[in-house]
């Protein structure tokens, strides 16, 4: 679920890279919910951007809800869109 109130809006978040390379290092859901759900959340908001794929979309969220791990699931190009800090 995507939540489109103001603060999680991607022009309104202020993250480091490495914070937004951090969440995209975590493996499992248990992971992402277990420390800080929102800062995850927000980062992981930035970190999609760039890899949206319009027409894979749908199947590319179904593949990370089977278990897929992001950097599997999304071009391996894109993935460097954030440089380490």
């Amino acid at each position: 679920t995507v939540d489109f109130r103001a603060p999680y809006m991607p022009e309104n978040i202020s993250l480091s890279d490495s914070e937004i390379i951090r969440v995209r290092s975590l493996e499992r859901a248990k992971d992402f919910f277990s420390d800080n759900t929102l800062l995850n959340y927000k980062a992981a908001r930035l970190a999609v951007i760039p890899l949206i794929d319009s027409s894979n979309f749908y199947k590319q969220l179904k593949q990370l809800a089977d278990g897929s791990y992001f950097g599997e699931v999304f071009k391996a190009e894109n993935l460097g869109a954030f440089e380490q800090d």
